[in-house]
Formats: structure tokens, C-alpha cells, sequence
């Protein structure tokens, strides 16, 4: 009975997460591709930002 409930809720992750998602199967090659070319940058943004917050004590949120 246990896994039971465990499996349906990692099935209903799973169909969140498809739902989030599936726009992404509605964008045209250009678009994913103008994406991907722009996620360098954003990732570079995020590490550069990371990097000038202030530390935080461990165990801090």
C-alpha cells in the first residue's frame, strides 16, 4: 500500500512536469535555436550575480 501512493505521486509529478514543458514541443526550430544561442548568457548573468551576493551563514536560507 505504501509504494503504492509513492508511485502515484511520482505520477503526478511527472504530469505536472509535462505540463510545465509542453510548450517547449510547440516552438519552431528558429526559436529553440535563438534560445539555446541566449542560454550561455543567461547562465553567465546568473554565475556573475551568484557571485556579488553577499555570504550568508551556513544553514541560512
Amino acid at each position: 500500500m505504501r509504494y503504492r501512493e509513492l508511485y502515484r505521486r511520482l505520477d503526478a509529478v511527472r504530469d505536472e512536469l509535462r505540463a510545465r514543458t509542453a510548450w517547449v514541443d510547440q516552438l519552431t526550430e528558429e526559436e529553440l535555436e535563438e534560445m539555446l544561442s541566449a542560454l550561455p548568457a543567461c547562465v553567465e548573468g546568473l554565475r556573475d550575480a551568484v557571485g556579488e551576493a553577499p555570504e550568508r551563514p551556513e544553514g541560512t536560507s
